[in-house]
């Protein structure tokens, strides 16, 4: 199957957002090591292993976009001249409310 153009834009538009939301997520799991290992050691091996995961999807996201042509240049907001497709890393801020009950029984 071929995918339109309209299809492809619409992902060399939307990859490089999902990509680099994915690298802050990975560099805030990385801020967070520390205080997993007071935990303990499995908690930073499912942690580290997490990260690892999420990286390979990022490299196959960017994969991704590689094969369709790479960053659309107009449409990304980053204007290189020399011709060459460049993937940068975003870290976005986002609030998420998340309910989820306590050991005290308490909702959070």
């Amino acid at each position: 199957m071929t995918a339109t153009f309209d299809t492809r834009d619409r992902l060399r538009v939307i990859l490089p957002h999902w990509i680099g939301h994915n690298a802050g997520h990975v560099e805030d799991m990385r801020r967070w090591l520390d205080a997993a290992a007071e935990t303990g050691p499995e908690a930073v091996a499912n942690l580290r292993e997490a990260m690892a995961r999420m990286t390979q999807a990022g490299d196959a996201l960017a994969a991704l976009l590689d094969l369709l042509g790479g960053d659309p240049e107009p449409l990304s907001g980053h204007a290189h001249h020399d011709g060459h497709h460049r993937h940068h890393a975003h870290h976005h801020e986002h609030c998420h409310e998340h309910r989820h009950k306590h050991s005290d029984g308490m909702a959070g």
